[in-house]
């Protein structure tokens, strides 16, 4: 990969002529009112083809947070109607670009916290779906990813996870933090109460299937680590 001081240039040049990188971090929101307690807010970095950077405060992180979990029970629930869920989530997360994304279509994306967890295709803005309001939507790690595709290939073997058992992250991320004095709170605090998706397993399989010699973890073993 480059230099530190390369990646911006390189990672525009790997854009599509139509698409734009939406990485996306935590930071924390300070307010000029010294009296309001400053709070963790998502904070999205908005690359273009041409190395031009947007910034855009999203807003708190917990707010959004429970509105994905929200959207993501009912996604999986067929006797709810996600509607409503998808256009409040919508309005948090990517309304606030809209000043920004004129002409792109084309979406790559960097989740973070529980962003990772929803499709953000499934978003609605009021009129449609956002997979019939752009183009295919991408996600990756970090910007860095695009950089990858053209990097020697490597000989390490496919990797598939699919199915993660939750619970055990959570109650791993609970002993952790109580065995350090903290009380458990992120990602998987918010995720502990959700079971698997269903068919999740039997798609990691069928995909594993397609790749050679390919590597699968399920379940107890797809972990962070």
């Amino acid at each position: 990969l480059p230099g530190i001081e390369q990646i911006v240039p390189a990672v525009a040049s790997a854009l599509p002529h139509d698409g734009v990188l939406i990485e996306i971090v935590t930071g924390m929101n300070w307010q000029r009112n010294k009296a309001v307690t400053p709070t963790m807010a998502y904070i999205g970095l908005v690359l273009f083809p041409d190395q031009h950077i947007e910034v855009v405060n999203m807003g708190p992180v917990d707010v959004i947070d429970r509105t994905a979990i929200t959207l993501l029970e009912q996604l999986r629930n067929p006797s709810t109607d996600p509607v409503r869920s998808a256009q409040k989530l919508y309005q948090l997360v990517l309304a606030p670009f809209a000043k920004v994304l004129k002409k792109q279509r084309t979406l790559i994306v960097a989740p973070e916290g529980a962003l990772h967890l929803i499709p953000w295709a499934a978003m609605h803005d009021g009129k449609r779906y956002l997979i019939d309001s752009y183009g295919p939507i991408s996600y990756v790690t970090s910007g860095r990813d695009l950089l990858r595709t053209s990097a020697k290939e490597t000989r390490s073997p496919p990797l598939v996870v699919g199915a993660p058992n939750y619970q055990l992250q959570r109650a791993e991320s609970q002993s952790n933090m109580t065995h350090q004095g903290q009380e458990p709170m992120g990602l998987y605090a918010l995720v502990s109460a959700i079971s698997p998706l269903p068919f999740s397993r039997k798609e990691a399989q069928q995909v594993a299937t397609m790749m050679p010699n390919a590597r699968i973890l399920l379940e107890d073993e797809a972990t962070e680590t």
